[in-house]
């Protein structure tokens, strides 16, 4: 991970639990000054800098003995020095054997993680309802549906979590043709509460066949208790299988942009790359959602050491709108070598299309992917 304020000041920045396994260097910090800030729990050599707490890091020099590094298992060994040496962070620390956690990306003796979130934005099966009125349940879809969701009925989760802020409901539902178009409230806190969106439901062509389905919703955060209740006094809204409340990715390729001007596209980096990125080209991405707020940009990008140090800019709704950043990007040792490099951006919400505008000369960087963070 590389941290570069281009000059500025970088604070609060937690980087707990990383496994550094191909690279020597677990965390760089480049120009700039930092507060607030910890560094903790990291396989590999990490920065120091004044206003960085370090602490409990396994540096490059201490072997960690992973389980079997060449097929890539980072995990570590009943050996390892990483064991019993990790300051304790819940949750990130949670699931170690030991009687103190393990430094590292896995906890030793818990079962290995695989990518993705349990938590905020994840699927919730649809009959784990913790109290409802007129449905019922019965084998289908992944396993367990509900059904009879007739006018008038509903169902509530308890606690579910927004985290940050979303923007969408996502549903997993069967309804035939005949009964399509009826639709549910989304509420939150209470069978009476704020109404965050309502779904309208289109045929699946049977009872049976199960797709997702997508509503927006007004943007939430925080914990919640959710209701879904049924309008109208009609029969068979529909059957549901899943539910989940999610938001436009923050992350996106940046061969992926809507329109771009001057660039080129390679093979390499996760896939692909946007190259010959020189002064005054640019990448546009469409409708990015910053939800209740976004504070920083994070970009994957590589940067030969003859030509670091030049700019681009982030700016709102057109390539001379408002700029809520400027990135300064530090070497990377090469144009292949694709480092995160993060810029903080001026607090912004709501949906907006991103223009990243160079500033520099020729030769800016290569581009592998943008995050809204």
């Amino acid at each position: 991970m590389l941290i570069n304020p281009n000059g500025g000041t970088s604070s609060g920045n937690k980087i707990y639990g990383n496994t550094s396994g191909t690279d020597s260097k677990a965390v760089s910090l480049f120009g700039g000054t930092y507060s607030t800030s910890e560094i903790k729990n990291n396989i590999g050599t990490v920065d120091t800098a004044s206003g960085v707490t370090v602490s409990n890091n396994l540096p490059n020099t201490t072997n960690p003995q992973f389980t079997n590094a060449a097929a890539l298992d980072f995990t570590v060994g009943s050996g390892s020095p990483a064991r019993n040496a990790a300051a304790v962070l819940s949750p990130w620390t949670d699931g170690s054997t030991d009687a103190t956690p393990t430094i590292g990306a896995y906890q030793y003796g818990a079962p290995k993680w695989v990518a993705g979130a349990r938590s905020v934005g994840s699927t919730i099966q649809a009959e784990s309802y913790a109290s409802s009125s007129g449905v019922t349940t019965r084998s289908a879809g992944t396993g367990t549906v509900f059904g009879s969701f007739d006018g008038g009925d509903w169902v509530r989760y308890a606690g579910v979590q927004f985290g940050n802020g979303r923007t969408m409901f996502e549903a997993t539902l069967a309804t035939e043709v005949n009964y399509a178009g009826q639709r549910f409230q989304i509420r939150i806190d209470s069978a009476t509460g704020p109404v965050i969106g309502t779904a309208t439901v289109d045929s699946t062509g049977s009872f049976n066949r199960f797709t997702t389905q997508y509503t927006p919703i007004v943007p939430t955060s925080g914990t919640h208790d959710v209701y879904l209740i049924a309008l109208g006094s009609g029969p068979g809204v529909g059957d549901v299988d899943t539910i989940a409340f999610t938001r436009t990715p923050a992350k996106v390729d940046a061969e992926r942009a809507d329109a771009s001007s001057g660039t080129t596209t390679a093979s390499g980096a996760t896939g692909a790359f946007v190259g010959s990125f020189d002064g005054g080209d640019s990448l546009t991405f469409r409708s990015l959602d910053f939800g209740i707020g976004r504070t920083s940009l994070a970009v994957a990008l590589a940067v030969d050491p003859a030509y670091a140090g030049q700019t681009f800019a982030v700016r709102l709704d057109s390539a001379s709108g408002t700029t809520i950043g400027t990135m300064t990007a530090a070497s990377t040792g090469s144009w292949t070598r694709f480092l995160t490099q993060t810029l903080p951006i001026t607090s912004t919400t709501g949906m907006h299309d991103v223009f990243i505008v160079a500033t520099g000369g020729a030769g800016i960087a290569n581009i592998d992917w943008i995050s809204l963070e």
